[in-house]
């Protein structure tokens, strides 16, 4: 599997570094500029949850963010989808089970153990292109590329992390900048198929290392951490039906005694609800153990559109795109505290309680957003919680202080936000011009 190749994925340590920036500071600032949460600051009885594990500004409205306030990445419009519900930090390893979701990835048409397009950080893997260039994926939104020349692996860009291949054990070495070495299977055809790119070890920066374990049919089924009593994630699988091999529960367990652990239902196409497809993620739910049985501790939902038909009006996104998100205190609201079916709500009734519902384009971008349902007067473009996004390109020549990738962002009130990205995807300039008004600020950034 591959990433967009329109777009060259990478996190914080791969950016060109600013040589300045130029910020015009207007003596009193529109209401209206996004707050840390996108909320407007006359807006604050709605609240916004930014759970993201990167430093690349996830929540956005920053002058230097590549990220719009909830989150979608400016130069390409890609969604950030990135949740933490289940951690530990014992033994030194943090570590837990963090979901991103791919909605600009190439060549998804197999699910992964937790669905189509959603990746688990704490379970990474290599991506390969036609040309044998390398991604290392934890969070899909920060995938880290390699070119491939020769038998060497040249990091895009200006990162610090390397890649090499041992073809003696038959495995990828990534150090990442901050010294910790993570292992993979490689691609050599004596390796079975379902294990190739796939994660081998984890040796963190004091030089201890951490190693999965598979099960027969090549699927992670535990990674341990220290003795008496030790720390472990335990993955159980779905053994029957038609999402077989999808991830059921992640326990945390510590010594042989249960503390948390996660438990995934996913969409079936022969339910006939028209919200997902077979393998498309439909509910995470966070459970912890009481000494004898699993309290639930929130859920959280997710709809998708179910045809590559597309049509603006009617189906404005493709199979396994995300259409909706709902996280526990909205999954709680619209089901009454879990008391009705989530997938027997219509489209129209979940608008008025999801954080976030997605339109693309036809080339999966997105191109309208409504967040926070609490806090929405209705589903029209005008509404409080609507974001549009246009995009275009210049024929510029690629360089860090050209751009490359323009985004119109429009705001809630009417007021737009134009930003502009180099060829790496790194915000160079964003123009902000208030509704009604000639008046502009620019934020500007010179790499």
């Amino acid at each position: 599997m591959s990433t967009s190749q329109d777009y060259t994925y990478y996190s914080s340590s791969t950016s060109a570094v600013p040589s300045s920036i130029s910020t015009s500071t207007p003596p009193e600032p529109p209401a209206e500029v996004p707050n840390s949460c996108g909320s407007s600051s006359s807006s604050s009885s709605c609240s916004c949850s930014c759970q993201n594990s990167s430093s690349s500004g996830s929540c956005g409205g920053s002058s230097t963010s590549n990220y719009s306030a909830h989150p979608i990445r400016y130069s390409n419009g890609e969604i950030r989808q990135v949740q933490t519900r289940l951690s530990s930090r014992g033994y030194g390893l943090p570590w837990g089970h963090t979901l991103s979701y791919g909605s600009r990835v190439d060549g998804a048409t197999t699910a992964g153990p937790n669905g189509f397009r959603w990746f688990i950080a704490q379970l990474p893997q290599l991506g390969k292109d036609s040309s044998g260039n390398i991604e290392v994926i934890l969070v899909i939104n920060d995938g880290v590329w390699f070119n491939k020349s020769g038998s060497n692996y040249v990091a895009r860009f200006f990162t610090l992390d390397t890649l090499t291949e041992d073809t003696t054990n038959k495995e990828f070495v990534f150090t990442d900048s901050g010294g910790r070495v993570f292992k993979f299977f490689s691609f050599d055809g004596t390796i079975a198929t379902a294990k190739q790119g796939q994660f081998k070890s984890y040796t963190d920066q004091a030089g201890t290392t951490f190693t999965p374990t598979y099960n027969g049919s090549n699927q992670v089924t535990s990674l341990s951490a220290g003795s008496s009593p030790g720390i472990s994630y335990n993955y159980d699988y779905y053994t029957s039906g038609n999402n077989i091999d999808r991830i059921q529960y992640v326990t945390l367990k510590r010594g042989t005694t249960n503390v948390r652990r996660l438990y995934y239902t996913y969409h079936d196409t022969s339910a006939s609800t028209g919200n997902g497809l077979t393998g498309d993620l439909r509910t995470e739910t966070l459970e912890q153990w009481n000494g004898s049985s699993w309290d639930n501790l929130g859920s959280s939902y997710f709809r998708y559109y179910t045809s590559d038909t597309y049509d603006s009006s009617s189906n404005p996104g493709f199979a396994h795109g995300l259409k909706f998100v709902l996280k526990p205190e909205a999954y709680d609201r619209a089901t009454s505290g879990g008391t009705v079916d989530p997938d027997s709500l219509s489209d129209t009734t979940l608008k008025n309680y999801a954080d976030s519902y997605f339109e693309f384009t036809s080339d999966k971008r997105v191109n309208k957003e409504l967040v926070n349902g609490p806090c929405w007067t209705s589903s029209s473009s005008s509404s409080p919680s609507s974001y549009g996004y246009s995009f275009g390109q210049s024929s510029n020549s690629d360089g860090y202080n050209n751009w490359k990738n323009k985004n119109v962002e429009t705001l809630p009130n009417g007021s737009t936000q134009t930003v502009y990205s180099n060829y790496s995807g790194q915000v160079m300039l964003k123009v902000f011009q208030q509704a009604s008004s000639t008046n502009k600020w620019y934020d500007y950034v010179n790499y």
